[in-house]
């Protein structure tokens, strides 16, 4: 996404909005923790307190991400708006928000591995390093800008 160049990126983003809302496969993954904690609560209750703040840490970060993406992909749909600035601008934003939901469901992947115990959070915190690591753009994928992987960047 990064690198596209901006009329490439709102393409790219009308494709991806109309599958996400459309396809059977999105929706179901996206309805899929919804009804695991609910089968969660009704096996287990309320007792378990770091499990239960972890879901919350995430639905929070769903919701923080829906509605600073929401205006965004409304934006970049419109037909009218065809400035390759404003473009630029509308995707560094989307890339901080899905930045920030990235954080917040890694902290919330963590509090719900509290619930039990000090190994299975070590065991979370490097499966998600081992995960993440290859994902983080390099400085030629930010355009030249970001962090980069490699000192000689």
């Amino acid at each position: 996404m990064n690198g596209m160049d901006a009329f490439e990126f709102k393409t790219f983003l009308n494709a991806l909005d109309r599958t996400a809302m459309s396809n059977h496969v999105a929706v179901t993954v996206a309805t899929l923790p919804l009804i695991a904690i609910v089968l969660y609560l009704s096996a287990y209750g309320f007792d378990h307190w770091w499990f239960i703040a972890g879901f919350i840490v995430w639905i929070v970060g769903s919701a923080v991400t829906k509605i600073s993406n929401m205006p965004i992909y409304r934006w970049v749909g419109d037909p009218l708006q065809t400035d390759a600035d404003e473009l630029a601008k509308r995707r560094r934003q989307l890339g901080v928000a899905n930045s920030l939901r990235a954080w917040l469901t890694l902290f919330s992947v963590i509090l719900m591995a509290c619930q039990f115990g000090p190994l299975e959070v070590g065991a979370v915190v490097v499966a998600s390093t081992i995960i993440a690591v290859p994902l983080i753009p390099t400085a030629e994928q930010c355009g030249g800008r970001g962090r980069s992987r490699s000192p000689n960047l």
